[in-house]
This record gives C-alpha cells, sequence and structure tokens, in this order.
C-alpha cells in the first residue's frame, strides 16, 4: 500500500550505495573547492615540535605571506621533514588564513581513512543478517517527518 506523500522507494542496496556516493561526492566537493580556489606558496616553518613546549613532537607551525599579510597556523608535521626551512603551503585565494602544508597526507589522507571507517560500518549494518535490516527491507523518503522510513515488504 503506497501513501501519496512518498516520493522515493529504494531498497537497502540502492540506499547503501546512495550513503556512499553522497560521502565521497561531499568530500570530492571539499576538495575540489581547494582545487579551483586553492593557491600555492612556500611558506617559513617556524616551529618543528620540541623547540616549543607548547607544541608536540607532531605539530609543525608555520608561516607565510599573502599581499603583504603573514599568516601562521599549525599542522601536523606529516611528510615535513625537520632539516627544511620552507614548506609548500595550499591556502583559499578569498580566505588566506584557511590554509594546509601541500602533501598528500594532509590532503587525503584523513579523508580515506574516514571513509574506511564509514564504509566499514555501512557495510556491516546493509549487509550482515540481523534484525535490524532484515532481507526485502525498502526506505522511503517523504515530504514529512520523518523523511527516511524503513519497511520490510
Amino acid at each position: 500500500m503506497k501513501k501519496k506523500d512518498r516520493f522515493v522507494e529504494l531498497s537497502r542496496y540502492q540506499f547503501y550505495l546512495l550513503l556512499q556516493t553522497i560521502f565521497i561526492g561531499m568530500v570530492l566537493l571539499y576538495q575540489l573547492i581547494w582545487f579551483i580556489a586553492g593557491d600555492t606558496i612556500m611558506g617559513d616553518c617556524i616551529v618543528y615540535g620540541r623547540k616549543n613546549e607548547l607544541i608536540n613532537s607532531g605539530t609543525i607551525a608555520y608561516r607565510f605571506f599573502v599581499k603583504d599579510k603573514l599568516f601562521e597556523d599549525y599542522d601536523t608535521r606529516n611528510e615535513a621533514t625537520i632539516i627544511n626551512d620552507k614548506i609548500e603551503i595550499v591556502y583559499l585565494c578569498f580566505l588566506p588564513s584557511f590554509s594546509r602544508i601541500n602533501s598528500f597526507k594532509n590532503n587525503w589522507l584523513g579523508f580515506i581513512i574516514a571513509y574506511s571507517i564509514f564504509c566499514a560500518f555501512t557495510t556491516l549494518l546493509f549487509f550482515i543478517p540481523n534484525d535490524t535490516m532484515p532481507a526485502g527491507t525498502y526506505f522511503y523518503f517523504t515530504k514529512k517527518k520523518p523523511w527516511v522510513n524503513m519497511i520490510e515488504k
């Protein structure tokens, strides 16, 4: 029996793929903003963790100039070597105070770890036989609260 306020019906496999697509899409949108609106510059490394007791050994402090204005920030050291005084920094052109060290670990590793955890959790929830989401489960999206309903057919 269908109600009039239901406008989308998804099986649990389709809903699983929708969740995965939304997560990956949000990460790629975030990275696209950095790719389009980001600019790189060489910044000065001012603290390598142990020189300042307020910062742990895995932290690096750096500063850079954009249009003769000084910006300072802290980040995880990751791939930065202790010998270098210069580090490549990526900052947003419209908001230079948002910056990060330009390395694979700083740009992607956190998202890869988060997606691995998200993927493992949702896969266990959707595909291991249990009473929470039995076979034949469908999800209905409605225009009123609750927006998502789970029904077993």
